[in-house]
């Protein structure tokens, strides 16, 4: 019977330490620093801030956009009139299209028989006009995707990508005593607005061989002894 008193009576006690120790980590009033000096306003700001865990870093994102432009071809005629040329190198300009968009074409195809010589003839003419403006085009697979096109136009699809920076002048999410600091946002923010290719912050780019010659000819020089002495750079007298 002892035994089973025993074990009853635990359950009380640790609620009772458990309310205690809470009690303890809540902000108490009684504990609040007295005194106008700078150290007591610390230790009130240490005492009774609200304090959270610190939140997330701020990151880019990065969207892709589509933008599509049908090329049109007089029947029968592989070559681009002025009329469609001209618009074609106004919808370049008007979306400012520049070497780091990805450009594709699409021409129209069957199930049998997939892409025409015309077709064909039509896509290299309007590629040979894109690289001449300096732009990198590709040419789309043949599928099924593409033949519901009318049989004189190309598809031409510009995907783009773009940096949707934090907004650094919303508040701190963060409540309480504590500074409101934008933890890495203008960092972020600058990083959104200074990257040349968009497309780098969402998948890096696999780094190319590196040059062969410039090691080589340093383990040469290093071999017959002669290295290339350090800068003597003097910084003045302190």
């Amino acid at each position: 019977m002892t035994s089973v008193y025993q074990k009853r009576t635990i359950l009380p006690v640790a609620l009772l330490l458990a309310g205690s120790l809470l009690a303890g980590c809540a902000n108490n009033l009684d504990l609040e620093p007295r005194g106008d000096t700078p150290e007591n306003g610390w230790d009130r700001f240490w005492t009774l801030g609200n304090w959270k865990q610190r939140p997330k870093p701020y990151e880019n994102q990065v969207e892709r956009i589509d933008m599509q432009y049908k090329v049109g071809f007089a029947p029968g005629n592989a070559e681009l009139n002025q009329n469609d040329l001209g618009m074609l190198h106004a919808f370049l300009r008007e979306n400012q299209v520049s070497g780091t968009d990805v450009i594709s074409i699409d021409g129209p195809s069957t199930v049998t028989e997939g892409r025409t010589s015309l077709t064909t003839a039509r896509i290299a003419k309007v590629m040979e006009e894109l690289r001449r403006a300096g732009l990198q085009v590709a040419v789309a697979s043949a599928d099924s995707a593409s033949q519901s096109m009318s049989s004189d136009e190309l598809l031409l699809t510009v995907s783009r990508h773009i940096v949707l920076s934090p907004d650094c002048d919303t508040d701190d999410p963060e409540v309480g005593d504590r500074p409101a600091y934008l933890w890495t946002c203008a960092t972020t923010s600058n990083l959104g607005a200074m990257v040349v290719n968009p497309q780098d912050l969402a998948q890096g780019r696999t780094p190319g061989p590196a040059e062969a010659e410039p090691a080589a000819s340093a383990v040469q020089r290093y071999r017959k002894g002669e290295i290339t002495p350090l800068i003597d750079v003097s910084t003045g007298n302190i």
